[in-house]
């Protein structure tokens, strides 16, 4: 009996399992179909990710090394570190295709002694 309680809890196991590699797979197909109609979805999610991670004395530190860029008018609008970031990128300062600009905020990160958020973003450009 507990052989066959084996077999049956090994065969339920592999259909977990080839049903977990299936919606995997789908899953994957669906980013590259959605990446196809949005095909900044890559950069737009490491933004993401990263807004995630700037904690509010990281915003206000920011905000204000980032004086010269955006206007006092506009940077009191700026109340969430994915609005900082949407900002930068109508100013051109980021984007998708702007690798420079991605270093120069990799290196404000740095002064202010985000090691962590530079890894962050070495790790999105290398990929």
């Amino acid at each position: 009996m507990k052989v066959e309680a084996l077999v049956t809890m090994s065969s339920n196991q592999i259909t977990a399992n080839n049903d977990t590699h299936l919606a995997r797979r789908k899953c994957r197909n669906q980013m590259t179909e959605f990446e196809h109609k949005v095909p900044d979805l890559t950069y737009r999610t490491f933004m993401v990710q990263l807004s995630i991670q700037i904690t509010s004395k990281d915003e206000e530190r920011l905000k204000y090394l980032l004086t010269s860029v955006i206007p006092d008018g506009k940077m009191e609008l700026l109340d969430t570190p994915l609005k900082l970031i949407r900002q930068l990128e109508r100013i051109d300062y980021i984007g998708p295709n702007n690798f420079p600009g991605l270093m120069l905020l990799q290196h404000l990160f740095g002064v202010m002694g985000r090691k962590d958020l530079c890894d962050m973003i070495a790790r999105f450009v290398v990929n």
